[in-house]
Parts: structure tokens; sequence; C-alpha cells
């Protein structure tokens, strides 16, 4: 896996552009609308969870923190200007990504999401850290 101590800390990361860098991120490809069905259905995708994998909170939030599913441990999320998003869904997932970075972290581990978007119109996206800091 590709070292993620280039970064201050883990957690879920803000960028205005996709960025040249040596760490190898999987994308999570989310179709448009954004919501709880596509967050969740392109995470199973990126881990490449089987067909039973339960499409909820709870079951996204066992696979984050399970080191058999979680052997890459670098993502992206871009999230294009007019792409509609439902904010409630994209803040509960950023909040279980956020959780899981903290949860690796004490281990000892590093988990990094970055969301590519230039939005700033969600609370969710205004409230990420921005890397590298301006």
């Amino acid at each position: 896996m590709p070292q993620l101590s280039g970064l201050p800390r883990s957690g879920v990361w803000k960028f205005n552009a996709r960025t040249e860098t040596p760490l190898a991120l999987v994308e999570i490809a989310c179709q448009a609308p954004v919501n709880k069905h596509t967050l969740l259905a392109a995470l199973a995708n990126a881990l490449q969870l089987p067909a039973d994998f339960g499409m909820n909170w709870d079951a996204a939030w066992d696979c984050l923190n399970d080191p058999h599913w979680m052997v890459q441990r670098g993502f992206s999320l871009a999230l294009a200007e007019a792409m509609p998003v439902d904010a409630d869904a994209l803040s509960t997932f950023l909040d279980l990504f956020a959780e899981a970075c903290d949860a690796w972290r004490d281990q000892g581990q590093h988990l990094l999401l970055a969301v590519v978007t230039t939005r700033e119109d969600l609370p969710c996206i205004q409230a990420l850290a921005n890397y590298p800091a301006a």
C-alpha cells in the first residue's frame, strides 16, 4: 500500500482538483444524483464487497473498520459542480469515513478520503479541512 505518511494525519480532506500525488487512490465513483443508495453502491464497488452487502450505514461502518475489506486505505470521491446531492446522505457518508479514519489512526494506521470538488454550497463540504493548507 502506498504510504500516507506525507499527510499530517488520516482523515477526510477536501481538494479543489485532482492532484498529482504518489498515492494510489481508489475512486469511489458515485453516480448522480448523490444520495444514500448511490454512495453505498459506489463504496461497495470500490471495496469490491459481496452482493449481499447490506446497503445501509451500519454495514458500511462495519466494512470501513474491517481489515479484510480495507486492504487499500486511500480513496477519492469526486463531486461535480452541477451534481445533485442529498446533503444529509453525503454528511452521513463523510462522518462514517471520518470516524473510520479516527479508528484506524488509533491503531497506528492511515485511512484517507480525498473529496475532490470546488463546491462550497454544502455545509458538510465547508466543514472539511483543505489539504494542503493554503
